[in-house]
């Protein structure tokens, strides 16, 4: 029963749903056909003033004689498709009256709105929208006319007549001739540059690159052409070919551009200096095409304010200070990405002496000595102490903080002591001179006693 009592609530349901879904569907069609029943309605309405207008403006117009035939059938018809049919006359209106006529109903219909029925008066026009996204650009334009042929220009020839000079001298070159002058490609390409004499005669042919060397294992020299392939950003550069023959040597220079990102070669460093000297950074050594913009950098912190400069890669900073110290990035950065490089410097503070030991010291055979001698810099220098002309002897002696302590002096002892405050690559010192006495001088005293007893 429980079942059944289920199922027919849900019959029930199901019901209810489609008779609510099939009376919305007839009320919005019913209300559909009521709207467009309204837009026939404001649409004759519209072409019944149109027609208004455009009789009123006939009828007020001059003829100067012009007869009207079926004027009544006329102002029957659409006026869209107004026409004389009138077999004694042209059947057409005259020019200058279509042309006033259609300005006329053109003029009415701008100034009239429809609006729930109701003829209104147009408003004034809205305020200016924004400016709309800028257009994709235009084709190019067709090629220009060729421009007439230059005059051919002077020869240009290196040869000259044959001249076996001395052994070792300098040997006139005869003519090159070297395509292209300039190659540019991406990375992975090949590039192919051809050497040949301007003479037919035999010659030998040799390449090599200016600041480097041919790119091993990638390059063939064929025929007195250069033959690179899968080229690098590392191949950018100028190449030159030499023709050797019996008149003499011959050079030419051609460059090779390889598009990629930039390449930069810079020291990792530390580069040391002392604090208020001037101090030069390794060159940014950049190789990249298209040429890229290389600049300076501080890591965590900002360049010096008026004391860094820039000139051809490499940054020079003025009277360094400690606070200059840290890290220093070059960037280059082209059309075809951006790379960095780093190099450290470090400012060494010259230290200077918080503690000194006196310039000369005495003490008696067996009694002990402490030397103190402390130092501050940047970086906190290191202190240690020798002996000028021997060696601290180690059996009754001890160092600790910058403490000298020597146990059980003797004699031997004696002699000059050098305190050392020492940083990176730079250092000062400091001298005291020790004196040990071998024994007490009592005889005054042992005298007086004499005399009292």
């Amino acid at each position: 029963m429980t079942s059944a009592g289920g199922s027919s609530r849900l019959l029930v349901i199901c019901c209810c749903v489609s008779l609510t879904g099939f009376f919305l569907y007839c009320v919005g069609f019913v209300r559909l056909e009521l709207e467009l029943r309204a837009y026939k309605e404001r649409l004759a309405t519209l072409e019944q003033r149109e027609n208004e207008l455009a009789t009123v403006r006939v009828t007020s117009i001059p003829t100067n004689g012009i007869r009207f035939s079926n004027v009544e059938s006329a102002q029957k018809r659409n006026p869209r498709n107004a026409q004389s049919s009138s077999k004694g006359d042209t059947g057409v209106l005259a020019p200058e009256i279509q042309q006033q006529i259609t300005k006329s109903v053109q003029t009415a219909t701008q100034k009239i709105c429809i609006k729930k029925g109701q003829i209104c008066a147009q408003g004034s026009p809205g305020k200016l929208g924004p400016q709309g996204p800028p257009g994709y650009p235009g084709l190019p334009g067709p090629p220009g006319i060729q421009g007439q042929k230059g005059e051919p220009g002077e020869s240009t020839s290196t040869a000259i007549e044959p001249f076996r000079g001395q052994p070792g001298d300098v040997i006139s070159a005869p003519g090159i001739v070297v395509t292209p002058a300039v190659i540019t490609v991406s990375l992975d390409q090949s590039a192919t540059f051809k050497c040949l004499p301007e003479k037919n005669v035999n010659v030998t042919v040799t390449w090599s690159k200016e600041d480097g060397s041919l790119p091993t294992g990638r390059y063939s020299i064929i025929k007195g052409a250069l033959h690179i392939k899968n080229a690098t950003v590392v191949d950018s550069g100028m190449y030159v070919c030499t023709i050797r023959t019996d008149q003499g040597t011959a050079q030419a220079s051609v460059t090779l551009n390889v598009k990629g990102r930039p390449l930069i070669t810079l020291p990792a460093g530390p580069i040391y200096t002392e604090s208020g000297k001037d101090v030069k950074l390794p060159k940014c050594r950049v190789i990249g095409y298209p040429p890229p913009v290389v600049s300076w950098t501080k890591l965590f912190d900002q360049l010096p304010g008026g004391r860094a400069t820039v000139q051809g890669h490499t940054l020079t900073i003025t009277k360094t200070d400690k606070k200059d110290a840290g890290t220093y990035i070059c960037t280059a950065t082209n059309a075809m990405g951006t790379s960095h490089a780093m190099t450290a410097l470090i400012v060494n503070v010259v230290p200077q002496f918080t503690v000194k030991p006196p310039e000369k010291i005495e003490r008696y055979h067996g009694q002990s000595v402490t030397l103190n001698c402390s130092a501050d810099g940047h970086p906190v220098p290191s202190i240690t102490w020798a002996r000028c002309k021997g060696s601290i002897p180690e059996e009754h002696s001890q160092v600790e903080g910058g403490k000298l302590k020597i146990d059980s002096l003797t004699a031997e002892d004696s002699g000059t002591y050098i305190c050392s405050a020492r940083s990176e690559f730079v250092h000062v010192e400091t001298e005291v001179q020790l004196i040990v006495k071998t024994g007490k001088d009592c005889t005054p005293f042992t005298h007086v006693l004499s005399i009292l007893k």
